[in-house]
Parts: C-alpha cells; sequence; structure tokens
C-alpha cells in the first residue's frame, strides 16, 4: 500500500496487499476492510493477496484505512481536478 494521487473520474484505485500470520501473502477471497470518506467497504482479495478499491470521490484530500486481521494501516489520497480546455476560433 501507499499514498496515491489520482485525477478526478480518474481510473486509478487503492491497492493493498494482505498478509497471514504466516509473513505470506494471503491467497483469493480474503476480506479486507477499507474505510475512506466515512464509509467502510469490504473487498476481497485476488490470488496474490491484493484488495483494490475504486476510488470515486470528489477533488481534495483523504484519509483511507485498510484494515485485515486486527491490522491497519493508514495511507493518503490526493484527489486532483481535472482541467478542460476549450478552443475558442
Amino acid at each position: 500500500n501507499k499514498d496515491l494521487t489520482k485525477y478526478y473520474k480518474g481510473s486509478t484505485g487503492y491497492k493493498v496487499r494482505a498478509y497471514g500470520k504466516d509473513g505470506k501473502p494471503v491467497g483469493a477471497g480474503k476480506t479486507v476492510s477499507i474505510k475512506v470518506n466515512g464509509k467502510t467497504y469490504k473487498v476481497k482479495t485476488n490470488k496474490k493477496g491484493y484488495a483494490t478499491l475504486a476510488i470515486n470521490l470528489k477533488p481534495g484530500k483523504y484519509t483511507i484505512k485498510a484494515t485485515y486481521n486486527k491490522y491497519s494501516v493508514t495511507n493518503k489520497i490526493v484527489v486532483k481536478t481535472t482541467l478542460r480546455t476549450f478552443l475558442l476560433s
């Protein structure tokens, strides 16, 4: 996991990897709780232990917290505005 900077409506998501008690990545289907902007999402891991949450937030700065088996990690998310240009003739 790491901090994330993305553009508004961009496709980049928050990705975190869950590890088991043996220190190895967990397999597919484990549930990771991810809390951002006051909402908690339950996200399943893939076969490599990664849980990915699509980020569809308005421009601003947010804190995101992922929890798996009593272990938590916190990161920052920055959503930037999308610039639009217009051609004047």
